[in-house]
C-alpha cells in the first residue's frame, strides 16, 4: 500500500502537478522478509538479514533498526527464525554445486576450514572476502528465514497478519532543514509523526 502526495506547485505562473518522485509513504502488508540483502537463488531463497531490535513500542509493535517497523500478533509464534552458520553454508554450497560451479569451487574450502563451534553459531551477514558473505562472529546483520507456523491458516487469504513499515520520528530540526533544502515539507514524514503507534495492532486481524 503506497500514499502518494499528489502536489501541484505555481511554475511561470501556472499551475502544475509534481510528477517526478512526488512524496509517498509505503506500507508493506504480509511482506515476511528482513530488511537487509536477501539471497535468492535455490536453497537460499527465503533466507534474509535483518537489523537489531531497537524497541518493544508495544505487545505487537516493534521497532528494528534503520527505522523498520513491524507490527503483529504477538499471540502468534515468532515470525523470524534465526540460522546457524551451517544451515546457510550447506544452503550455499547445495545451491552453488547446482547453479554457480566456480563460487561453488571458492566458498567450499572456507566451510571446510570452519570450526564447530563457528558452524553452530548464529549466522550474520558479511565476510572478509566479501563472497562467503555469513559469518558467526556477529558482525554486521543477522541471517533469518520466516517462521511459516507464524501464520494463522484459519484465517483468509486477505487477512491482514504482519505489517512492515517505515518509521523514523524527525524532531524539529530535520523539519526545518528539509524544508529549507527543498521548499517544502517532509510529507511523509508528517505522516509519519501522526501515527498512533500504540493502537497499530488493531490493524491485524485475529479470530
Amino acid at each position: 500500500m503506497d500514499f502518494a502526495f499528489q502536489l501541484f506547485i505555481i511554475e511561470n505562473g501556472k499551475e502544475t502537478k509534481w510528477t517526478i518522485e512526488p512524496p509517498h509513504y509505503e506500507i508493506d502488508i504480509n511482506n515476511t522478509e528482513g530488511h537487509g540483502s536477501n539471497f535468492d537463488i535455490g536453497e537460499l531463497k527465503g533466507l534474509f538479514a535483518v537489523f537489531p531490535i531497537v524497541k518493544e513500542i508495544a505487545p505487537g509493535i516493534r521497532l528494528y533498526g534503520d527505522g523498520n517497523l513491524i507490527v503483529f500478533n504477538p499471540n502468534r509464534p515468532e515470525f523470524w527464525i534465526p540460522l546457524t552458520v551451517r544451515e546457510v553454508v550447506n544452503a550455499k554450497l547445495a545451491a552453488y554445486a547446482r547453479e554457480d560451479k566456480p563460487l561453488y569451487d571458492f566458498i567450499k574450502p572456507l566451510v571446510d576450514i570452519m570450526t564447530e563451534e563457528e558452524l553452530n553459531s548464529p549466522a550474520y551477514y558479511g565476510s572478509e572476502d566479501a563472497i562467503l558473505n555469513v559469518n558467526g562472529k556477529k558482525e554486521d546483520l543477522q541471517i533469518m528465514r520466516f517462521n511459516k507456523d507464524y501464520w494463522d491458516q484459519s484465517l483468509p487469504k486477505s487477512a491482514i497478519q504482519f505489517i512492515r513499515m517505515w518509521y523514523r520520528p524527525a524532531n524539529e530540526f530535520d523539519m526545518e532543514e528539509f524544508l529549507q533544502n527543498n521548499g517544502h515539507p517532509p510529507y511523509g514524514q508528517l505522516l509519519m509523526n501522526e501515527l498512533p503507534l500504540k493502537e497499530l495492532g488493531s490493524l491485524i486481524q485475529k479470530k
